[in-house]
């Protein structure tokens, strides 16, 4: 039986392994894995726990999460103060590609404030984890006064947009492989 929880600390080492399992970027080298916990999870878990929720199984271990800023201004201002000088550390190519993911979700931050980021273990996909993660979510946001939530997901990832979609999200726009989509809340 899987539920829903609050993010604790002691969810950070399997959030990140279920962040890279089920990555589709690359995570070959200790730098690709780095970029993908510093881009998709440290900056969520550290600063806005209380905007994170895991999926557990019977012995309360993390097998899906969906993680969450609030408000993308002051996650931007945040993370290109602490989080983006360490993508640089790992080389121009990373920073770079940090800097271009936090500025994807610019466009839309007005309408929709909130962004996610969401990852479910295979083997617990199609039970409905994702959609109970996403409700979790949706109930915190509309409980602190937030109108809009956004992400982003490869334009070519079928199974992501359906589910999106069936969670009430909306294509706002398709720019270089990536597809940003978005709900009022």
């Amino acid at each position: 039986m899987i539920g829903i929880r609050k993010y604790q600390t002691k969810d950070k080492e399997n959030v990140r392994k279920i962040l890279v399992e089920t990555s589709r970027l690359p995570a070959e080298t200790e730098k690709d894995i780095k970029l993908l916990q510093l881009l998709y999870n440290d900056y969520y878990i550290e600063c806005e726990p209380e905007h994170c929720f895991v999926a557990v199984d019977d012995n309360d271990e993390a097998v899906g999460y969906i993680i969450c800023a609030m408000d993308y201004k002051a996650f931007r201002k945040r993370f290109s103060k602490f989080y983006l000088p360490e993508l640089k550390e790992l080389g121009i190519k990373y920073y770079i590609q940090g800097v271009m993911d936090i500025m994807g979700n610019a466009l839309y931050a007005k309408k929709y404030p909130a962004h996610l980021h969401i990852n479910v273990l295979p083997v617990c996909q199609g039970q409905g984890t994702g959609t109970d993660l996403m409700n979790a979510l949706k109930n915190e946001l509309r409980k602190n006064g937030v109108k809009g939530l956004m992400l982003s997901c490869a334009a070519d990832n079928d199974g992501a947009i359906r589910f999106y979609k069936r969670n009430g999200f909306e294509v706002k726009a398709v720019i270089s492989g990536g597809c940003m989509m978005a709900t009022n809340l």
